[in-house]
């Protein structure tokens, strides 16, 4: 037998079979439950990062206009100091 021949009656044989009848409607529902305590933490996690995230920005966004007009100057002037 051709292995496309093989095949071909394999997926008739799968066409004329019947899916059995399920209900997953309960089971969908206990998943959905499920699946929204597991992503708590989750949810915790990026809100505290987002919170942290504003915080290093309202900072940055101070010491930007309290330097001169160069934001790196006072990095050069620690490294002057450093160097012999």
């Amino acid at each position: 037998m051709d292995p496309l021949e093989a095949v071909e009656a394999l997926a008739r044989r799968a066409r004329a079979e019947r899916a059995p009848q399920t209900d997953v409607r309960i089971a969908a529902v206990v998943s959905a439950g499920r699946r929204e305590q597991r992503l708590m933490p989750l949810a915790w996690s990026a809100g505290l990062s987002a919170i942290a995230a504003c915080i290093v920005l309202a900072l940055a966004l101070h010491s930007n206009k309290s330097t001169s007009t160069d934001p790196i100057a006072p990095l050069f002037q620690a490294a002057e100091v450093q160097l012999p």
